[in-house]
């Protein structure tokens, strides 16, 4: 096995465990058996591991893995016919529309927490560290404010227009437009 080859392998698993949860989750929602949904996630990691091709992108990872494992549950069924309610393929289509869906807003918060985070480490070291008592540490603006030395309310009114920046931050961040956090209106 090629070294490339080998990134490919690990690489897929690492998706495959990333994706775990909601793969079977998806083989649940189809199969509405949870021991049923492991055996088919099982079979899922080995047809994954055994592909050649399979998506360039790792954004499209999650709707191949759903491809694959709707294809072995249409096999499943047939085999088990007679024991197996099956689900129709109006069913299987409406549960698949709905991962999609979720995928993309999965990808848009992920998008929406990088921007965060960026907006965050762009603070001035003081501001950073307010959010930081705040958010992180979940400290009251009265305790803020006697570590700083100003009044509870100076510090909730700080952290509000520290919130505004940062959300107009994530914002343009997203739309490709960035301005300092900082600057509030």
């Amino acid at each position: 096995m090629s070294d490339v080859s080998k990134d490919v392998s690990k690489e897929r698993w690492r998706l495959l465990l990333e994706h775990r949860h909601m793969l079977l989750n998806y083989l649940r929602c189809l199969l509405r058996d949870d021991s049923e949904a492991e055996d088919l996630f099982q079979e899922v990691g080995l047809v994954v591991m055994s592909h050649d091709t399979g998506p360039s992108q790792s954004d499209r990872f999650p709707a191949w893995c759903r491809g694959i494992a709707r294809n072995l549950v249409h096999r499943h069924v047939r085999r088990r016919s007679r024991q197996v309610r099956v689900p129709s393929d109006e069913f299987m289509n409406v549960v698949g529309r709905a991962y999609d869906e979720a995928d993309a807003e999965e990808a848009e918060w992920e998008m929406r927490r990088r921007a965060l985070g960026q907006c965050i480490e762009a603070l001035p070291a003081d501001d950073r560290d307010l959010v930081h008592g705040r958010y992180v540490e979940g400290q009251h603006a009265h305790e803020l404010g006697r570590r700083v030395g100003f009044t509870a309310e100076a510090i909730r009114m700080r952290l509000m227009r520290l919130r505004k920046g940062l959300e107009r931050c994530i914002e343009e961040r997203i739309a490709g437009a960035w301005r300092h956090p900082s600057q509030v209106s």
